[in-house]
């Protein structure tokens, strides 16, 4: 699996009713809104930013913002790995768990600190974000159920085998699956 390419990571304070102007960057763009309210117009969309929102912009896509009050924004540049193709643009992410700010905050913490193979880290982090989101945005487990049990068995057929752990390995539960 190809890690995505970290670029840059920037914090942001922005005073109330502060104007960002169209502009656009060679690498994709995600916008974390820390705090605060704000309003971000791209592809013909307009999306109303708060608290733990936050949005991917494509290579080369104009936005823009508008802050409607004070506001900390992280901006993470990146240009993903053929694995990332899934990752949707123009939607509003909503950062329920905290767990995208969080990895956020470590790189800002790797670029701050810059400890050895720092900028090899920030792509790491960078990768473990966006396969948290595109495993978000797929469908559940598609593969045949039966694949790893059928597996297990091949590989397991000379010793005594667990009926449980074979439920669990195909989803369903033990009394369904004797």
């Amino acid at each position: 699996m190809k890690l995505p390419k970290f670029e840059y990571l920037y914090c942001y304070f922005h005073n109330k009713d502060t104007y960002v102007k169209p502009h656009y960057h060679n690498c994709y763009e995600l916008t974390y809104f820390c705090d605060g309210n704000s309003v971000s117009d791209t592809n013909g969309e307009s999306y109303k930013c708060f608290a733990g929102n936050f949005l991917i912009y494509p290579r080369n896509r104009p936005h823009n913002e508008s802050h409607l009050s004070k506001v900390k924004v992280l901006c993470l540049g990146f240009t993903p790995a053929e694995a990332d193709a899934k990752l949707q643009c123009d939607k509003l992410y909503s950062d329920h768990d905290k767990s995208v700010l969080k990895l956020l905050e470590q790189i800002q913490n790797e670029t701050i600190n810059k400890e050895s193979d720092f900028y090899f880290m920030c792509s790491l982090l960078t990768g473990q974000l966006l396969l948290g989101l595109t495993r978000q945005n797929d469908a559940p487990y598609s593969q045949n159920s039966f694949s790893p049990v059928l597996r297990y068995i091949n590989e397991q057929y000379t010793s005594d085998i667990d009926l449980g752990y074979l439920a669990k390995l195909s989803g369903y539960s033990y009394d369904h699956f004797r």
